[in-house]
């Protein structure tokens, strides 16, 4: 049994290394079609006479393509920079639509909160801009904007409360 064992191991190491050196012969004769192929063709190339469009088209496509990632996220913009981040918050706060909370509604489970003049639910975009309504309290209100996702909060102030 031992025997039978040890000559199977024999078997798969040798056969192993026979097949490595006939996929290497293969290798190394599509390597050499493959160069055949491009040098073949880069000598067709340079034989046509080509538009300066189509060179550049080739030219562009031959050239190292930058390694910057397209998805990655952009750094803070240059005008924020160096300032403090209270700078930065009140900057932000400047930049914001004039926002009124003047009103507060409670029927059941809906709330309603009256901003600017007009009535909004929890989850309805603000007629002024691209904020959305995220949670109606009687005292405030927190809006998000769409764009950058910043969450702002506005303070009721109706004279009722």
């Amino acid at each position: 049994m031992i025997i039978a064992l040890i000559y199977a191991g024999f078997e798969l190491i040798f056969s192993i290394s026979n097949d490595d050196r006939s996929a290497q012969k293969t290798a190394h004769v599509d390597v050499d079609k493959v160069q055949e192929l491009t040098a073949g063709t880069s000598q067709a190339l340079k034989q046509v006479e080509m538009e300066e469009v189509q060179r550049y088209v080739l030219e562009a496509a031959a050239t190292q393509w930058p390694q910057q990632n397209p998805f990655a996220p952009r750094p803070a913009p240059l005008e924020d920079e160096g300032r403090t981040p209270d700078e930065v918050k009140k900057k932000a706060e400047e930049d914001l639509p004039k926002l009124t909370y003047t009103g507060y509604l409670e029927m059941g489970h809906t709330r309603m909160a009256v901003i600017n003049g007009l009535e909004y639910q929890t989850g309805e975009k603000l007629q002024q801009g691209t904020y959305i309504l995220v949670n109606i309290q009687p005292n405030r209100v927190t809006l998000k904007n769409q764009e950058n996702q910043a969450k702002i909060s506005i303070s009721y102030q109706g004279n009722d409360l």
